[in-house]
């Protein structure tokens, strides 16, 4: 009898943070190559973005408790972003509609998209 391999944490961690972030909608995304920042082939992160420049969110790879306080401030998939301040270092400011959100460079690495 074969064994099957059983999911490794990260796959298992994205997982579940898309399910936190989607409200549990939507089936599970494939898994990602190995690499924690791999990105989509178009998308951009959050982090790589200037003073005014805008983003779609399409994929949000953070715990679970991140993405629930996340959607909680109004960031989720589908959303744009602008970047109101991103110094190269240090957090940055965004907007998210009509709210103004401090994002610590890790999380901003971990919202990806397409530019807007």
């Amino acid at each position: 009898m074969s064994e099957v391999p059983a999911k490794s944490l990260r796959q298992a961690l994205m997982e579940q943070a898309d399910h936190w972030v989607d409200g549990g909608h939507g089936p599970a995304p494939a898994a990602a190559p190995e690499g924690p920042f791999t990105l989509a082939r178009g998308d951009i992160a959050l982090a790589d973005l200037r003073k005014g420049q805008s983003l779609k969110v399409t994929h949000i790879a953070v715990a679970p408790d991140t993405g629930h306080r996340l959607t909680g401030l109004g960031i989720r998939k589908g959303i744009q972003l602008t970047v109101l301040r991103n110094a190269g270092k240090g957090p940055l400011l965004v907007a998210a509609g009509g709210t103004r959100i401090g994002l610590c460079r890790s999380i901003a690495r971990a919202i990806t998209g397409h530019g807007a």
